[in-house]
């Protein structure tokens, strides 16, 4: 039986078709209208002279349209008599309104679909307002998930716990894992946080904050996690506790990252605390800023005494190496930052201590905001390089001491030949006294040399010219030479410019690359001694000697050459290497360098550079150059 909604009586059902809040309209079996109501023509924007005539399609989205047809051809072949669900509809303003959509199929008495009664219900608003909440959803999860910050609500009464997506992973679990309830939490709880875990919820119920942090274990319990819970309990108008809400933020990696920071500050705390060298920190305005044990045990003041206000680096150098104009101490190491420098600090008790200082800069976020400076006392080593220098002298001595014997022994036959002769004759030729004079004159020079070389010295500079002090050298071991059937050549440019030298320091030097090459000769030979004036920039003058000496030697292996001049090591079977370290450590001192390069088979030559004395060059051309 057909309801006629467009009575135009007075009938309970037009009436209710004209009054009711929400849209009715009659459309034909193929989707046209033919009657609407008020509310419908005003969640349309059509007037329902408009909407006559029009189909349901023209109110229906593109994307939607062979949808909603099948739908309805549905209900007619099926003979569905309902169907409803959200519908966007299109507005005579073309915007989309969205409605809660009841579609009814009207039969005739035979059973025949005979019409469609549309019941419209706008939910616009709460629609929006279920997109503005899910899409706020989406923001909150997507924020959890990037700060790795869980959201919970512990409904205490009932003892039902939700979570948010994030709590979900950052305990690994997925939802039908957890039945939701708080006191199975503890399960996940590190065993050994557990008790923790526990007196943190009992003084929430007490009105304290929950504040933990704690470890949770995975279900493999090996998958370890660190978590900060934070939560506030709420109480009902009876002070009842009723929920508890709060957070739990994954802060594994701040923890790791925290035990690799402490790991590493521990590690440099170790490193200047146990370091053997006294260790400084200065701040960019040069104050004292720490020192470690070491420091305090090199310069006999204490941590406190150091690093006061009072304490000016000035007062530990020593003055004479402060610059004239009395610049701060900081200033004056500052002024070497580019590498080690060695300096004399006078400790509390007044003597002297001899340092190697060698500056770090303490950089942080790509900006140097102090200093380490790294203070190695040299005292004792200073003076056990003294005493391997005299050991080394004495050692030339003893070996030199065969062929000075020889040497002296000559001139001593000569004179008693000529003593006798003399003893026998009252008249006698007066060159014979010429010649036991020059033979006297001989003995004297040999003496005196040997003395020169084997006395205690300290290291004094003074200009000295290098053509005597070479030409000194091989006189004293010309006659070692002779027994081993050595030859030695020299040439030296005239006129070389003086040099602030230790002449006893250089000849020490000399005598032990004389005494090596002459061991590595043991079927004699030539050493060649050459020294040459060189310009650094022609035109300017000679600024450097160069010292050349080659032997006719065995040689020396390529891979044994960068180790000539360590402690210890030696290429001869009875020698320690003691000399070349001291050789080496007194040209650096002078400020020279030294090259050596050997051919096994071929000998070895020895290359030593000099810088000449400031004011002493002179631009006289070399006899020689290489």
């Amino acid at each position: 039986m057909n309801l006629d909604y467009t009575s135009e009586s007075p009938s309970p059902f037009a009436s209710a078709f004209h009054h009711a809040p929400i849209g009715i309209g009659i459309a034909t079996l193929e989707g046209r209208w033919l009657r609407v109501n008020p509310s419908f023509c005003q969640m349309t924007g059509y007037s329902e002279a408009e909407l006559l005539g029009k189909s349901f399609l023209d109110l229906t989205s593109e994307e939607d349209r062979i949808h909603d047809l099948h739908k309805m051809n549905a209900m007619i072949d099926q003979k569905q008599l309902h169907n409803q669900g959200e519908k966007r509809i299109l507005h005579r303003d073309g915007y989309f309104v969205w409605g809660w959509l009841t579609v009814s199929l009207v039969l005739d008495e035979q059973g025949r679909p005979l019409q469609f009664v549309v019941h419209l219900m706008d939910i616009t608003e709460r629609k929006l307002t279920n997109l503005e909440l899910r899409k706020a959803k989406g923001s909150l999860e997507e924020a959890q998930r990037i700060a790795q910050i869980g959201s919970w609500e512990w409904d205490v009464g009932e003892d039902e716990v939700y979570w948010s997506a994030e709590m979900h992973r950052i305990f690994d679990l997925r939802p039908e894992q957890y039945s939701g309830k708080f006191n199975l939490l503890v399960e996940y709880v590190h065993p050994e946080d557990r008790s923790r875990f526990e007196q943190a919820v009992a003084a929430a119920f007490k009105g304290e904050d929950y504040d933990l942090r704690c470890r949770i274990v995975g279900e493999g319990d090996q998958d370890i996690r660190h978590v900060h819970i934070m939560g506030k309990m709420y109480y009902d108008h009876k002070g009842t506790p009723v929920k508890m809400v709060g957070t739990v933020q994954d802060i594994t990696k701040r923890v790791l990252t925290e035990r690799q920071l402490e790991e590493t500050l521990q590690r440099y705390h170790s490193l200047k605390m146990y370091n053997p060298d006294g260790i400084f920190t200065f701040d960019m305005q040069g104050r004292i800023s720490g020192v470690n044990p070491a420091a305090e045990q090199l310069l006999g003041y204490t941590f406190e005494e150091l690093v006061s206000e009072e304490m000016r680096l000035d007062e530990l150098i020593h003055s004479e190496e402060l610059p004239q104009n009395r610049r701060s101490g900081f200033d004056f190491f500052n002024s070497a930052l580019k590498g080690s420098m060695p300096y004399t600090l006078r400790h509390k008790d007044g003597r002297l201590i001899d340092v190697i200082a060698t500056p770090a800069p303490i950089v942080i976020q790509d900006q140097v905001v102090g200093y380490n400076i790294l203070l190695k006392d040299m005292t004792e080593r200073k003076l056990s390089e003294e005493l391997i220098r005299k050991a080394e002298k004495l050692s030339i001595v003893g070996q030199l001491s065969a062929g000075i014997a020889h040497e002296i022994r000559n001139p001593l036959t000569a004179i008693k030949g000529f003593v006798q002769l003399m003893r026998g004759h009252q008249s006698y030729n007066s060159t014979y006294l010429d010649i036991i004079t020059e033979e006297l004159i001989r003995i004297e020079t040999i003496i005196n040399e040997l003395l020169t070389v084997s006395k205690p010295q300290l290291s004094t500079f003074v200009p000295a010219r290098l053509e005597q002090i070479l030409s000194e050298v091989i006189a004293l071991v010309g006659a070692q030479a002779l027994i081993g059937n050595i030859e030695i050549t020299s040439r030296f440019d005239s006129e070389l410019p003086l040099l602030s030298c230790d002449p006893n320091q250089i000849k020490q030097v000399y005598l032990n690359f004389f005494k090596n090459a002459m061991e590595a000769m043991p079927r004699g030979g030539t050493i060649t001694l050459d020294a040459v004036g060189l310009e650094s920039v022609p035109g300017c003058g000679v600024d450097r000697v160069k010292i050349r000496l080659t032997d006719q030697g065995h040689g020396i292996p390529k891979d044994q050459l960068d180790k000539l001049g360590e402690p210890f090591f030696t290429t001869k079977s009875s020698g320690t290497g003691l000399g070349l370290m001291v050789s080496f450590n007194i040209i650096h001192n002078h400020g020279g360098t030294i090259q050596i390069a050997s051919e096994v088979g071929q000998g070895t030559v020895i290359d030593v550079t000099f810088p000449v004395l400031q004011g002493s060059q002179h631009t006289k051309r070399p006899l020689a150059s290489y």
